[in-house]
């Protein structure tokens, strides 16, 4: 039987995922015609901040008011500060507005919004309605 921790502990190039890509700036592009598609806001994108990183992501092209649709976008935060100063982005033959998106912290455990639930101090709330 193969001990993992032996294993990892040997191996000498372990690649780890971050998962919460805190390096990672998100921006909202709205204003995108029913009919895009990722490819379509990917290459307007690079061709915007002048390169695709392999660590860039687009979310699913979701739809909106008036017969339009939005995309969150995933990038570095160089391409990211590129793309808000510009403040819009040519995708297809719709000019979309960039806006930053801002992550509001909160905490599941007492629904407070000023901090995380690894910080939490306050009465544990979750197992109650948060609609109510």
């Amino acid at each position: 039987m193969v001990n993992i921790g032996n294993l990892l502990r040997e191996t000498s190039e372990l690649k780890t995922k971050d998962l919460t890509r805190r390096d990672m700036e998100v921006v909202n592009i709205r204003g995108l015609q029913e009919s895009s598609t990722k490819k379509g806001v990917q290459d307007a994108v690079e061709k915007a901040v002048g390169n695709w990183d392999e660590n860039c992501r687009i979310s699913e092209i979701r739809s909106v008011r008036n017969n339009t649709a939005a995309a969150t976008v995933t990038l570095d935060p160089e391409a990211a500060k590129k793309l808000i100063a510009d403040g819009y982005i040519r995708v297809g033959l719709v000019k979309c507005v960039v806006e930053k998106w801002h992550r509001i912290e909160r905490c599941f455990k007492c629904w407070s919004h000023d901090y995380e639930t690894r910080n939490c101090q306050g009465p544990d709330r979750s197992e109650n309605c948060f609609k109510c």
